[in-house]
């Protein structure tokens, strides 16, 4: 004997015991108990993370992290990445820009040579099934650390010609 029972979606989770009585012509008739359970629905949820903390660069490059979306109850929706905080002239980038928890997102930070020095906390906020979840990290920006080279012809000197042509290259 097979039974397919549908629960609507306003049913009351809990179990209960169902009697059956069965008959069919030229079979004996059949009849028992068995139990169904009506589980609650599990709605959508998920966390952030992050791995790495402090993430560090100097300025005029860039650095990663990775933000993992874990699917926390439910069936997984599709969560879009974004961040706050960034320094002037930084930005960023996901890779890929949304996922399905459980799930894996690279961020991307690049700075120009004129991003401030210091110290900024990065919000990541991952937005999805109507839910908005943050992680955080810190985001250290360098100074750059030049070396000049020097001109041979000159026993270690360096012409302003050179040493302004040198310290274009990171403003460019």
């Amino acid at each position: 004997v097979t039974f397919t029972y549908a629960a609507a979606i306003s049913a009351t989770p809990g179990s209960s015991s169902v009697n059956y009585n069965g008959t069919s012509s030229g079979v004996a008739p059949k009849s028992g108990t068995f139990s169904l359970t009506v589980n609650a629905i599990s709605s959508f949820n998920f966390s952030l993370s992050q791995t790495s903390n402090p993430v560090a660069v100097t300025q005029g490059s860039s650095a990663t992290n990775t933000i993992t979306a874990t699917l926390v109850s439910g069936t997984t929706q599709a969560v879009t990445f974004s961040a706050s905080g960034l320094p002037a002239g930084a930005t960023v980038s996901f890779s890929p820009t949304n996922c399905n928890p459980t799930c894996s997102t690279i961020i991307n930070l690049t700075t120009i040579a004129s991003t401030p020095i210091g110290t900024y906390t990065i919000f990541v906020n991952g937005t999805g099934g109507g839910l908005t979840k943050t992680t955080s990290f810190t985001f250290n920006v360098n100074a750059i650390q030049c070396t000049i080279p020097a001109d041979t012809s000159c026993n270690g000197c360096v012409s302003q010609t050179e040493l302004d042509a040198y310290i274009q290259q990171f403003y460019n």
